[in-house]
């Protein structure tokens, strides 16, 4: 049973979490998305205690961003996922079914394909695109030079001031699967942003594999959190790989190689995804 809001501020109180400031922040396919403010230095943290009440609340945590980001996704609720073959808008319910039909592997390889037949289009090769296994001597040289990344979130800072936001919305979505968040805010299927469906099922598959959960989503950033990193080279490198196929911006435009990607992926436990 989903509790209605007098019921979800209720048992938020009884853990001490305040909540009489809680509203609704928007409601789609009968499914109400409720939401609280917090200062951006104190998120991360809220998020936290959130997310170890979500077998009580029925409600899982998501860090929306500020209240630019809250308007972003209220629009793309409307604008985004569109069946294309009926042209009409897809339900969280039918996103989700399709994300949970969708083989992650299967995904990645085709996109993997068609990505290095765009590349040979243009008379350009690119060995990031590989998702066939590859020994350490073909992987090459592991870049030790790239110091750790910094283990830090983005989506509660200001981006040019480095400072936390005054507000960071807080949604709390209905669903205990931090896997199916991207259907219920209809994210993606923009630019090369995949659509709500493959950040279904990559988001599932990952979450199988490494213990991925999602933690933000603002209008182009996903950050999760991971509590099962790859701890050995290949792992790392297959997955950089498989995070360069479903954002190949944080490549292209952020670290610049695959093999840098994995460096910084190993025994990282917080992930960053970025569209143009």
């Amino acid at each position: 049973m989903v509790l209605n809001q007098s019921q979800l501020k209720a048992t938020l109180a009884k853990n001490s979490v305040t909540s009489d400031a809680l509203e609704l922040l928007w409601e789609v396919d009968s499914n109400k998305i409720y939401g609280l403010r917090v200062p951006g230095s104190e998120a991360i943290q809220f998020w936290q205690q959130l997310r170890q009440l979500v077998d009580e609340t029925g409600h899982y945590p998501l860090l929306l961003g500020n209240e630019d980001e809250l308007e972003s996704h209220l629009e793309s609720i409307q604008l985004y996922n569109y069946d294309s073959s009926t042209n009409e808008s897809l339900t969280i319910a039918e996103i989700i079914n399709q994300g949970n039909s969708l083989n992650a592997n299967e995904w990645l390889n085709k996109t993997a394909q068609e990505r290095r037949e765009e590349w040979e289009d243009f008379g350009e090769d690119n060995e990031n695109i590989i998702l066939e296994p590859l020994t350490l001597a073909e992987i090459g040289e592991w870049n030790e030079a790239i110091s750790p990344a910094d283990e830090k979130y983005t989506i509660p800072y200001d981006i040019l001031t480095r400072l936390p936001h005054p507000t960071i919305v807080v949604a709390l979505v209905p669903t205990t699967f931090s896997w199916q968040v991207p259907a219920f805010l209809k994210f993606g299927n923009w630019n090369d942003c995949p659509a709500s469906a493959i950040h279904v099922c990559l988001m599932k598959y990952w979450h199988q594999k490494y213990s991925a959960e999602v933690v933000g989503i603002t209008n182009d950033v996903v950050e999760m959190y991971v509590n099962n990193p790859p701890k050995n080279r290949e792992a790392a490198f297959h997955l950089a790989q498989e995070q360069y196929i479903y954002c190949y911006d944080i490549v292209d435009q952020g670290v610049q190689t695959v093999n840098n990607l994995a460096n910084l992926l190993l025994h990282r436990k917080v992930w960053y995804f970025w569209w143009d």
